[in-house]
Formats: C-alpha cells, structure tokens, sequence
C-alpha cells in the first residue's frame, strides 16, 4: 500500500504516457527473465560490458545513475555465476573494472540486446 502511494506520488505530473511505458518495459523484461533466467539487472550490465568489456563499476554507477551497492551487489552475484570476472585496475588500486568471461558472452548470445 505504502509502495503503490508512493508510486501515485511520483507519477502525478509525468508525463501521461510514461507509465504506460515502465509498464510495458518491466512486463518485457519479466518475460525476458521468465525464457533466459537471467534477471534484469544482470541482463543489463552482460549487455553494457558486451559493448564495454572493462568499464568500471564506478563509471557504470556513474553513467547509468545506479545505486553502487547496488552494482557490486550484481556485479558480485555475475562472478559467483562464472559471467564476469572482476579485477583491480593497475594504475589505481580504488577501481574495480569488470571484464566478460567466455561463459558470460554465451550468455550473452543467447539475450536480448538492448540497443
């Protein structure tokens, strides 16, 4: 209830068509996750590190305005999977890049793109 007010909160002065489209997108990606049992988080930053293999987490924080517990937390989950592997940048030790393993690609293969 409490989630659902908010939510009415937020979308007063959107634009109308706007909810039409989170509706359809989080429908799509619900059937993406159904078919590929991959979630959509996961299938997002698979798609993004298959155009950008070793962006950083702290540069998809950044571009994409994500939570960056949030990212770690999928970035962790996407190594524990065998998809990516994350490693320590060699000029700044602070940087976490995260690279696609040969597991991760076909996966990726088998997803969606999102262009």
């Amino acid at each position: 209830m409490v989630e659902e007010q908010r939510r009415e909160e937020v979308l007063s002065g959107v634009h109308p068509v706007l909810p039409s489209l989170a509706l359809a997108f989080k429908r799509l990606v619900a059937t993406i996750e159904r078919e590929s049992g991959v979630g959509g988080m996961k299938w997002f930053l698979l798609t993004v590190l298959g155009r950008r293999d070793g962006l950083s987490q702290g540069e998809f924080t950044q571009e994409y305005e994500m939570d960056p517990s949030r990212v770690t937390r999928t970035a962790q989950s996407l190594e524990g999977d065998g998809f990516i592997r994350r490693e320590r940048d060699v000029k700044d030790n602070r940087v976490m890049r995260m690279y696609l393993t040969e597991d991760g690609r076909e996966v990726l293969r088998r997803l969606p793109e999102i262009n």
